[in-house]
């Protein structure tokens, strides 16, 4: 069996906007087992990852939530692209429509 040492992933996250954004991916990530999150903001979320497979579960759990989730390389600045409240969705894209109650 081979172990690898956990990592620190800077995940960028487009469509957040207000704190309702921020505790649906924290609730989310806080699903995932081996998972430790270290910080979640509007447009980004840090976390503490064992494996590949955790931190892929950690970018899907993120998309099933209805935003837009990539790895960002840790020099990267996150930025907010549109959001849920301000109406950033596209329409076709997973989570189209305002996740505040639209």
């Amino acid at each position: 069996m081979q172990t690898t040492a956990p990592r620190v992933l800077n995940i960028g996250i487009d469509g957040m906007s207000c704190g309702h954004c921020v505790a649906k991916v924290t609730q989310a990530l806080n699903r995932l087992p081996g998972l430790r999150i270290k910080n979640v903001a509007v447009g980004s979320a840090t976390v503490v990852v064992p494996d590949d497979a955790t931190a892929n579960a950690a970018l899907a759990a993120i998309q099933e939530t209805g935003y837009t989730a990539r790895i960002l390389r840790p020099a990267s600045a996150t930025g907010n692209a549109g959001g849920c409240c301000g109406g950033g969705r596209e329409k076709g894209k997973i989570g189209g429509g305002s996740c505040c109650g639209g």
